[in-house]
């Protein structure tokens, strides 16, 4: 896709053509990230982990093995 931008001569005047080129090709490098960045956060939100029963499953069974190291028993 082609989208065509018009900028103010006076802004070409005042910062130049190249460099108003670099700033709306950073702009629409950044709006690929940000496009991105919504597509694996709505795949995350759609297979979040945590109401995922196997993950649940190993989470606890990982806390069941390793809680010695996190808790102080109780001195008599």
């Amino acid at each position: 896709m082609q989208i065509t931008i018009e900028v103010e001569d006076s802004v070409v005047e005042s910062l130049g053509y190249e460099r108003v080129k670099d700033l709306l090709s950073d702009s629409a490098t950044h709006l690929e990230m940000k496009v991105a960045a919504l597509e694996i956060l709505k795949e995350l939100t759609e297979n979040d982990p945590v109401q995922d029963p196997d993950w649940k499953a190993a989470r606890e069974q990982a806390w069941e093995q390793e809680k010695h190291k996190y808790l102080r028993t109780p001195n008599p």
